[in-house]
């Protein structure tokens, strides 16, 4: 069993932050647009 760890950075100058999301391998094709929409719309 793979497990695939992505970082996403979110640059904002205020809050810069960086985060990471595990999941299956399998699963990377769901989680993936999850953690792109939260690096677009972090408050």
């Amino acid at each position: 069993m793979t497990h695939i760890r992505t970082p996403v950075t979110i640059d904002d100058p205020a809050n810069r932050i960086d985060f990471y999301a595990t999941f299956l391998h399998s699963n990377r094709r769901v989680a993936l647009p999850i953690q792109q929409h939260l690096a677009q719309h972090w408050p």
